[in-house]
């Protein structure tokens, strides 16, 4: 979907690594050191020279030219997208497609054979051999790369002749959606390391000018549109905008709901793309109000998403009730008002005394059903949630109030139990497991079983965000962007310059 818009004035934090700490907090273990594998510096230097306005731009980050497995800036991981195919590539809707890998196969969702393109050269002039995917998947594991907390369920990879086996330590039927990193050779003729994208990096010293030229060798039999794009050098988020504003920049991409980010102002189209980042209510298992899963079920329906979305969100998110985006599982909105009182009442929680607050019998006592809701105070979007869900709760009976703490006082507070409920914010791996919230492994091991997280109830997800990618008005058309690759679809663009 296209969502077209003028005057734009927005957030955009497009220097945020891709994964945030939480998805980056487990390393896996066993994995192998990677050799150096950061680029020598170039026998040049890098003038930060804008293109005229007919050209074709994209930002870079000289600053940052780490190995395309190795560094965690937004700019360039994006970049990368064209210089470099992984195994997979994930469409809108989260679905890993064949890239490098031409087959991949089980017959447990444990141990997967991959086989490999055969018509695929790098820009160096070498063929994709299975030790080069070997070589690139064990510097993802690694704990240098950003990619390490998706593959931490890896146990061994190894070549099966041409193929590549990988053994898990646990069933995971949507592993090939974790496949979706860079896969880089040995070190290319110039500043990056040899790659197999559409796309391939030149110096052009006579102008002092870096910019992407097809790559004349690619396995896709399809032409990418543009026979040259300029590489646009911003040192920081803030040269970002003016870049944009001036047309040496043809396309940024952005999150309207990111406080800290820069801002643009233009006539700019606008690509939504959903994204794996998830706003959710975490529950205190160990609260004495909050122990039985029917109280947390019953809780969970009691929170309005579609409101959440609209009022909080401006409509840039999508309800859901599930720990996946709708876009792969229609998980829905889930509010039922009449479900939490009926629970409520099942559970023998009523409002004995009339004061519009419920209250649950303890001895002798009408004890208050009474809940804090906790929040970082700088994520602001999950304060504004929590006190939207707050005032919902207290309309139907709940007394419910929101703390918004320091960062310090928030980690403390999660840590020693003393909260009722919390709402943050985290980026799930694209293989949406539920493993990681429960403490019993399901019974079914098949992506759509969510039983056992409904009857566990460990969190309430609220919405997934959406990102958009920005063009000039109606400079290009076509775009399909996807999370992490605003160029997703480039076959398909029409560009006019």
């Amino acid at each position: 979907m296209t969502l077209r818009t003028s005057a734009l004035a927005v957030a955009a934090a497009l220097f945020l690594a891709a994964c945030t700490p939480a998805d980056d907090a487990d390393r896996p273990s066993g994995a192998s050191e990677p050799e150096e594998l950061t680029p020598a510096p170039a026998p040049w230097v890098v003038v930060h020279r804008t293109p005229r306005n007919s050209m074709f731009g994209v930002a870079w980050n000289p600053a940052e030219l780490r190995h395309p497995l190795l560094t965690t800036n937004r700019v360039m991981r994006e970049l990368y997208n064209l210089m470099y195919d992984g195994l997979f590539a994930l469409d809108r809707d989260f679905t890993a497609r064949e890239r490098l890998c031409a087959e991949i196969s089980t017959t447990d969702n444990i141990t997967f054979i991959l086989r490999l393109r055969q018509d695929v050269m790098f820009n160096n002039g070498e063929p994709l051999t299975a030790g080069d995917v070997i070589s690139s998947i064990q510097t993802a594991r690694s704990p240098a790369s950003p990619y390490s907390a998706r593959l931490a369920g890896v146990v061994s990879v190894r070549a099966a002749g041409d193929d590549i086996e990988i053994v898990l330590d646990a069933p995971n039927p949507r592993f090939s959606a974790l496949l979706t990193f860079p896969v880089a050779g040995a070190a290319g003729a110039g500043l990056f390391p040899a790659g197999t994208g559409p796309y391939e990096h030149i110096w052009d010293p006579d102008n002092e000018r870096d910019y992407l030229v097809p790559f004349a060798g690619h396995w896709a039999e399809a032409k990418p549109p543009l026979e040259r794009i300029e590489l646009i050098a911003a040192d920081k988020p803030e040269d970002l905008p003016h870049l944009m504003g001036a047309r040496d920049l043809s396309v940024v991409t952005e999150d309207i709901n990111d406080d800290f980010g820069v801002r643009y102002s233009g006539d700019y189209d606008m690509w939504e793309y959903p994204t794996p980042t998830m706003y959710y209510i975490g529950f205190n298992a160990d609260h004495p109000l909050l122990a039985h899963s029917a109280v947390r079920q019953a809780l969970s329906a009691a929170f309005d998403r579609a409101g959440i979305v609209r009022e909080v969100f401006g409509g840039a998110a999508d309800a859901a009730s599930l720990p996946v985006p709708p876009a792969v599982y229609g998980s829905g909105a889930n509010f039922d008002l009449k479900v939490f009182a009926r629970v409520m009442q099942e559970l023998d929680v009523w409002d004995s005394d009339n004061d519009g607050i419920l209250e649950f019998r303890q001895g002798r006592l009408n004890i208050p059903f009474t809940l804090e809701i906790i929040t970082e105070e700088s994520d602001t979007r999950a304060t504004a949630s929590a006190e939207y869900i707050a005032a919902e709760l207290v309309r139907s009976g709940v007394g419910a109030e929101v703390g918004a703490l320091t960062s310090s006082a928030y980690r403390n507070a999660k840590e020693s139990g003393s909260f009722g409920l919390y709402c943050e914010r985290i980026t799930l791996p694209a293989d949406f497991s539920v493993r990681r919230w429960l403490e019993t492994e399901p019974a079914s091991r098949a992506l759509s079983d969510y039983a056992a997280f409904y009857d566990e109830t460990p969190i309430a997800p609220l919405l997934f965000k959406r990102g958009y990618a920005l063009t000039h008005r109606s400079a290009v058309s076509g775009i399909a962007p996807v999370y992490g690759d605003p160029y997703a679809n480039i076959y398909d663009w029409t560009v006019r310059q």
